[in-house]
């Protein structure tokens, strides 16, 4: 039939009225409101979705900083580098939204900075500039944040100062990516695409329902018109099955029968395209089969990485148990675990304590009762396996609410540990080095009374008395700390803790750690001290100077050589002077001015070696307790620390005094009275100071708070024979008198310094 050929009734005419108004109005109708109430909604629900995510992201960098704030005020009290670096770039390592952390102290030097690199490497000290804070940021005293475009992501930077006692100590920053933010809310905007193009596909299926319907509406007005239509779907269908040879016979005359003829029209070039896609399938078999070859190379390339890293990579299921591709070093680390093994079994049978906490804390994952982070967080860390360290770290692979399942990196870092420990005993070593060539006596002296007293703690003399075993360590603590041997004076303050905690004396094996930590120390200090003499003439030659002396009657000269082998006052005020004014910079107190006025005395240090060992509880106390805060010193007010020395008549006599804020007397009555001690008379509350774990201090820190040190330096004067005074008024200082029988020291004459 020519294409032409016009029809002689018009279809429009028989059904039009029926199945086009039918179709038109349903159809349109219900797309319009179904697309506008789709599209409305997905609007909402991004909106929610972008919100409740940035809200999540907000409440992450203000808890990492807040956190981190207060968990860097005692290492950064301490100039515990090291710490503040290691939580900052842990931070970061275990994070994968944090890109940047940084830590600048009050004079915007930087202690810490962990940022990515162009080559991998750490960044120098002046990379953090980078970051755009300006040449010199101000710290405030409350969470702030900003937006930048830093590193090739969009970051969100938290920063949070570290404050102690109303001091800011430094800032901590944290900077986030928004990057997960975006790729959340994209597949948000993805997923609701995929509904709008399912509800489009669903009312498509309805109109066709309403087509059917206008059909067989259209069958009852006019059978000749649909007779056609079963001849053109019959036709249809044979194709369908593979007939390409069929043809529609209609001759109805009308609209319909010029479909036929296209349709005739259609099948023909189907059978040509037919022909045409069965060539191309040939060729399309080949590029799969190359492309399945490229898909094998390069799996195999990536399983060639994945076994050769110094990372061991493990999947676990939700279950427990481990997918069975791995890392090839996993099993070089742990062993070769069983078929459908679980994580905490597997683990278990090298470190049973490992194995045990990982499967408790990975229950509480699945009990889905504390938030995921949380249980995470919780998982353990640490593990050893024949001799070796193992450290672990997890990423939820989790895309929503439901628990997915965990990846676990395994790195080896027995190595890394044991630099650590050589820096840490390298670091001990030079702090013996400069000690012993700054002041060899005292460095001799101090060796001696902490040597004695480690071994009063291992051979048990001291555990008849808690008061004293806690005065003991905390004195060790304390020297150690001043002479820079920081490893021992950590294992006191766990010691100290761990007393506290358990409410008993350390055991053998804690007290071993002390020991084999002291006798490392004494090693290397044996070596640098060398068997040299503070008296540079023959021991042999000296005693017969001092018998030819003897013998000649030249008692003065006698008794000022005979003075030699002790060590003068003024060379311990300088120690104490040196310690001091440390002490006040370290907290916030400097700057400070010592005065000290002797007399010529020297002191023989196997009578007075106690004694100066304890002093450092006073220094501390008038230090710590005393002096203002820089912040709060008074206008035109000096910060003065005075030591001085006398021997009066039969007497030694020591002072050590500030020009403070005084003894707070009040509290130390409150508290005495807390304890039932006697605190009606100034003498009372003067006692109740040198009473054990009575401190006016709130917190513990590394340096007070204890309430243990004036009570050690109380019995150490009390073993010398000596007593101790105390005077104080508000905003005049305080003033600690010692006095002692002046047995084992030579005076000359006077002198001031």
């Amino acid at each position: 039939m020519s294409n032409h050929l016009k029809p002689k009734r018009s279809v429009r005419g028989k059904f039009a009225a029926v199945v086009l108004f039918t179709l038109t109005l349903v159809a349109m109708s219900t797309i319009a409101l179904a697309s506008w109430v789709q599209v409305r909604n997905t609007e909402v629900v991004l909106e929610d979705a972008q919100r409740q995510i940035r809200e999540n992201l907000e409440a992450k960098g203000r808890l990492l900083a807040s956190n981190h704030a207060l968990a860097l005020r005692n290492s950064v009290l301490d100039n515990a580098f090291s710490d503040v670096d290691r939580l900052v770039k842990g931070a970061v390592t275990d994070d994968i939204d944090v890109i940047y952390g940084l830590f600048l102290g009050n004079d915007n030097t930087p202690w810490a900075y962990a940022a990515p690199t162009p080559t991998g490497e750490p960044p120098d000290k002046t990379a953090w500039k980078d970051l755009h804070l300006g040449e010199t940021p101000t710290h405030g005293r409350e969470l702030a944040t900003r937006s930048v475009h830093l590193f090739g992501h969009d970051i969100q930077e938290f920063s949070m100062p570290v404050i102690d006692e109303d001091e800011v100590l430094g800032t901590i920053y944290y900077g986030i990516s928004t990057a997960r933010m975006r790729h959340t809310l994209e597949n948000a905007r993805q997923q609701s695409h995929r509904l709008l193009r399912e509800a489009l596909f669903k009312l498509t299926a309805l109109v066709v329902v309403n087509l059917v319907l206008g059909i067989a509406l259209s069958f009852r007005a006019a059978r000749r018109i649909t007779s056609p239509l079963a001849n053109l779907t019959e036709a249809a269908a044979r194709i369908s099955s593979g007939e390409r040879g069929v043809r529609a016979d209609v001759k109805s005359g009308d609209e319909i029968e010029l479909l036929a003829n296209a349709f005739n029209q259609m099948v023909s070039e189907l059978a040509t395209s037919y022909e045409e896609l069965e060539r191309l399938n040939g060729s399309l078999e080949d590029k799969v089969k190359a492309r399945t070859a490229e898909l094998a190379s390069r799996n195999k390339d990536m399983r060639l990485v994945l076994d050769n890293a110094q990372q061991g990579f493990i999947t676990v299921h939700p279950d427990g148990t481990m997918a069975a591709e791995r890392s090839a070093i996993v099993d070089r680390m742990l062993g070769q675990p069983e078929p459908g093994e679980t994580l905490a079994a597997f683990s278990g049978r090298r470190d049973a304590t490992f194995g045990a906490m990982f499967e408790l804390s990975f229950e509480m994952i699945g009990e889905d009762i504390l938030p995921r982070e949380l249980c995470i967080a919780q998982l353990p860390r640490r593990a050893s396996s024949e001799g070796r360290q193992l450290e672990f770290h997890y990423v939820d692979l989790s895309q929503g609410e439901a628990f997915e399942g965990l990846l676990v990196v395994v790195e080896d870092i027995t190595e890394r540990l044991e630099r650590d420990r050589l820096q840490k005993e390298q670091a001990e070593i030079m702090a013996i080095f400069r000690r012993i060539m700054q002041d060899r006596t005292g460095f001799e002296s101090f060796f001696r009374e902490t040597q004695r007293q480690i071994d009063g703690i291992m051979d048990g003399s001291l555990d008849a008395d808690d008061a004293v075993f806690k005065r003991i360590v905390h004195t060790i603590k304390g020297n150690c700390g001043v002479m820079g041997l920081g490893v021992v004076a950590e294992i006191c303050h766990d010691l100290e803790n761990k007393m506290e905690e358990m409410r008993a004396l350390p055991s053998s094996d804690e007290r071993q750690t002390l020991l084999d930590r002291w006798t490392i120390v004494r090693s290397h200090a044996t070596s640098l001290l060398g068997d040299h003499s503070r008296i540079e003439v023959d021991l042999h030659e000296y005693q017969r100077l001092l018998a030819d002396l003897q013998r000649l009657g030249q008692r003065p000269l006698l008794d000022r050589v005979g003075a030699w082998r002790f060590e003068p006052v003024a060379r311990h005020f300088l120690r104490i002077e040196d310690q001091a004014i440390q002490l006040a910079e370290r907290l916030g107190r400097g700057p400070i001015v010592v005065s000290k006025s002797a007399v010529d005395v020297r002191m023989d240090d196997r009578i007075w070696g106690p004694l100066w060992a304890d002093l450092v509880h006073i220094v501390r106390n008038c230090v710590d307790h005393g002096l203002y805060p820089r912040e709060e010193v008074p206008p035109g007010h000096e910060q003065r620390l005075h030591l001085g020395a006398d021997v009066v008549g039969s007497e030694f006599v020591l002072e050590i005094g500030d020009n403070g804020r005084g003894i707070d007397w009040d509290k130390v009555r409150e508290l005495a009275r807390t304890k039932g001690l006697p605190c009606r008379t100034p003498a009372d509350l003067v006692d109740a100071l040198f009473v054990d774990g009575l401190s006016t201090r709130d917190e513990i820190t590394s340096t007070s708070g204890r309430g243990v040190g004036m009570s050690a330096l109380r019995s150490t004067c009390l073993a010398l024979g000596g007593r101790i005074s105390v005077t104080s008024a508000p905003g005049e200082g305080a003033r600690f008198v010692l006095r002692f029988p002046a047995r084992g020291i030579y005076v000359e004459r006077q002198m001031a310094a």
